[in-house]
């Protein structure tokens, strides 16, 4: 009777140890799955962060590389851009013509200097196009030309044209240069309006 008591124990002993075994067996393999899982989903969350982070500074890279010339170009306007040049060719501006002999136009240029201080105008480049199909679109002559404009005053300068056969009304590009305090200079192309030519 006590050896079959203690053979039953020792099959029970074994069986539970066998289960316990078993289950140990199955727990570590659960662990190790669900471990797996959680190291899969934090690798795959660092990925993302890093996929972000990476994105992210592309991002402000690239706006820096944009913002940056923006910044330097806004910082280049010249102070009187919002309201217009401080040498300016006024409308009272005329064109003539001389007949008598060599036929060419002669020019009446007005410029005004609307600022404080004392300015260097310089008229470097000009020429008539005219109206007429048949005439010549003459260039002006005596350029460059430079001369000192005294705050708040006008100024009229003469020039000639090189000849030209066909004298007709039309308009005039012009360009010309001016300093403002401290030495920069302003460069400024126009157009000025001739619409009626007269005989000088």
């Amino acid at each position: 009777m006590s050896g079959r008591l203690a053979v039953s124990s020792f099959c029970v002993a074994g069986s539970r140890l066998g289960t316990d075994r078993w289950t140990h067996s199955v727990n570590r393999r659960v662990g190790q799955f669900y471990r797996g899982m959680i190291m899969s989903s934090r690798v795959g969350s660092r990925s993302i962060m890093s996929n972000r982070t990476i994105v992210s500074r592309r991002t402000v890279a690239a706006g820096m590389a944009w913002a940056v010339p923006a910044v330097m170009l806004v910082a280049q306007t010249p102070a009187y851009a919002a309201s217009g040049d401080i040498v300016r060719v006024l409308d009272s501006s005329v064109a003539c013509k001389l007949t008598g002999g060599t036929k060419r136009y002669q020019f009446t240029l007005v410029f005004e200097n609307t600022g404080t201080t004392q300015t260097t105008l310089c008229v470097t480049a000009g020429q008539m196009f005219t109206n007429g199909a048949q005439c010549e679109d003459p260039a002006v002559t005596g350029l460059p030309f430079c001369t000192t404009v005294a705050a708040g005053t006008t100024v009229s300068l003469k020039f000639l044209s090189v000849p030209a056969e066909c004298l007709s009304n039309g308009y005039m590009t012009l360009s010309y240069t001016y300093t403002l305090v401290g030495g920069t200079t302003v460069a400024v192309t126009t157009t000025v309006p001739f619409n009626s030519v007269s005989p000088c």
